[in-house]
Order: C-alpha cells, then structure tokens, then sequence
C-alpha cells in the first residue's frame, strides 16, 4: 500500500514553482490537502511566453513548467491530484475498516471468552444442582423408609400389645376355672398322711368356727390366738390361713 500511494506522489518541480495547496474536509470528517491551479493572472504569463520558452528551452521538464500554465495542463494536474487525493481517501478507509475489523476479532475474541466462562458456570451450577437433586431424593427415600419401618415398628408393638392382653385373658380365665374346679371337685389324692391329718384338724376347727362366715380378718385373729395359747401348731396355722383365703376366694368367685 505504501508503494501504490508513492507511485501517485506530485511530480516535483522548482520549489518556486510549486502549485498551492488547501486544506479540505472529507466525508469521515478528515482533513486532507489538496493541489490547487495556479491563479488567472499567474496562468495567463506562463501562457504569453509559452511559445518563447519553449524555443529557447527544449528540455522535457522545461516543456512541462509551460504545460503547466496551459489549461490542458492545469486540467492534467487537477485530474492527478484528485486520483492522488482519492487515493489517499481510499487508502485511509481501507485502514479504518482493518482497524475495525482487527477490533471486531478482538471483541468477538472477548466474547467468546465471556461465553465460555459463562459456560462453564452455568454447567457447574448444573452439576450443582445435579447432585443437591440425588441428595434430596436419597434422604426423602431415607425417610420413607424409616416412616415405614417406624409404623411396622408400632403396628407390632400393637400386636405384641394385644397378645399379651389375650394372654393374661386366658390366663385369668384358666385360673378362674382352676379356682371353680378345685372348689367343686375337692382333692381325692393326699400323698403325704401328715397333709391329711392337718386337713381333717383344719375341718375339724373351720366346723368348731362356723360363725366367724367368711370374714376373713375374724379367722386370722382366732388362729393366732390359738397359736399363742398353743392350741395349734405353727404349720397348722400358716395352712388354715391359706386354706381359709383359698376358700373365702372360692366362694366369692362362685357364681
């Protein structure tokens, strides 16, 4: 580019016979100088001794000082100075667009950095989010689980609960019927004599005592007098006192 705008340089000449130069604004706003045609007055004696010059001097640059004057040479230099002119305009475009198209790679370079960062970010908010996500799910599971277990838990203890309720049920109704049976049936075999004796001294003293009825607390205090006055013995008196709330039980049970 520097060889093309050096190639349409002004020709040089004496440097009195430089043409003048002005300076004018370009449509980018920019000032630029350029070559003007010399002046009516200037142009009309280079006219006058044209043909005097050209006898006396025959050199080719002599030739082009008088052209110079001539209006076929002004419109020659006009014509070169604005194709130098444009040239220039040209030249000065075409490196505002490289300067701006050196800026758009460059922003467009930044751009892609800041997407690129942005990226990134937003897959790490992803991944983020991703994993927050599994971490709820597992503990809500977690959860359920321990709810169901906990209400397995509660339901068993209700069961447990419930059977050992019908258990004791059972067990009070079977000793009910055990309290009845040994009421009704009274006992046939008697292993020990000694047990059999005592039995026949407690009847013996449970008839003598009929009018103690089943107060309970009268068939104690009558027993441990006659424990102390030594009428009984103290075996026979601790069994007259379980037999006595055997039966007082016995008859209270009985329908």
């Amino acid at each position: 580019m520097r060889r093309l705008h050096e190639g349409f340089k002004t020709p040089r000449f004496d440097e009195a016979e430089h043409l003048p130069v002005r300076d004018v604004m370009t449509d980018d706003k920019e000032s630029v100088q350029e070559f003007l045609p010399r002046d009516a007055e200037g142009s009309s004696a280079s006219k006058k001794g044209a043909g005097k010059e050209i006898e006396a001097q025959g050199s080719r640059p002599r030739f082009i000082e008088v052209m110079r004057g001539t209006t076929y040479g002004l419109r020659k230099q006009k014509q070169k100075v604005d194709a130098q002119n444009d040239l220039i305009r040209s030249y000065r475009e075409a490196e505002k667009e490289l300067h701006a198209l050196m800026q758009t790679a460059k922003h467009l370079e930044q751009q892609e950095i800041i997407l690129q960062g942005e990226f990134e970010a937003k897959r790490a908010e992803h991944r983020h989010l991703a994993s927050r996500r599994n971490l709820d799910e597992q503990r809500l599971q977690r959860e359920i689980k321990e709810e169901g277990y906990k209400q397995e838990i509660q339901d068993l203890e209700q069961q447990v609960k419930k059977a050992s309720l019908e258990l004791q049920l059972e067990e009070i109704k079977l000793r009910r019927l055990e309290l009845q049976g040994r009421a009704i049936e009274p006992q046939k075999e008697v292993v020990d004599p000694h047990v059999e004796q005592a039995r026949t001294e407690i009847k013996r003293y449970m008839d003598r005592h009929q009018y103690l009825g089943r107060d309970k607390k009268q068939w104690f205090t009558q027993i441990d007098g006659d424990l102390e006055s030594g009428e009984i013995s103290k075996d026979l008196a601790k069994w007259m006192k379980e037999d006595i709330e055997q039966i007082i039980r016995d008859n209270t049970l009985s329908p």
